[in-house]
């Protein structure tokens, strides 16, 4: 870890993901019929989509509230700030794929067909590139050279 980061909530590919993931998982509750689930399963999904997408939004206000100024002017987080607050994301993104998955296990009943299982693998394959480029951004953007000369590969768009 050689020098401070900088990061992007707006860029970052994985908030997105879980914020719009939270709010795909409040709407598809309109289509569990009432008989699907118990009015406290129902809360519980809810409630689990809405502190995922908190969850995501909580990432830039930890790497904002330690961030230090070491020009006027510019603003830079703290390496380990910035692990923390990938994590964070990594978590919240992973927790909606899990609610999705858990929706269309009880949409299963209701839809024929291929299209809730297909759904299903996709969630997965996306919590396994969340976990593979996740991992590797944060790791690719702690290894940026402190030498302005050298190609610097910022991936901090986690």
């Amino acid at each position: 870890m050689k020098k401070p980061i900088s990061w992007d909530f707006a860029q970052s590919w994985a908030s997105n993901l879980s914020v719009a993931g939270g709010a795909i998982n409040v709407a598809i509750f309109g289509f569990l019929p009432a008989e699907a689930e118990s009015p406290a399963g129902q809360l519980l999904y809810a409630t689990m989509a809405a502190a995922f997408a908190l969850l995501s939004t909580s990432a830039p206000v930890v790497y904002n509230l330690f961030k230090h100024r070491p020009t006027k002017g510019t603003y830079e987080g703290r390496p380990l700030v910035f692990i923390l607050a990938g994590v964070i994301t990594m978590t919240a993104s992973m927790g909606q794929l899990a609610v999705s998955a858990l929706i269309l296990q009880q949409l299963k009943k209701y839809v024929p067909g291929l299209l809730c299982p297909l759904l299903q693998l996709l969630a997965s394959g996306l919590g396994l590139l969340i976990l593979l480029y996740g991992g590797r951004s944060i790791v690719e953007t702690l290894e940026t050279p402190d030498d302005p000369a050298k190609p610097q590969r910022n991936f901090a768009f986690l």
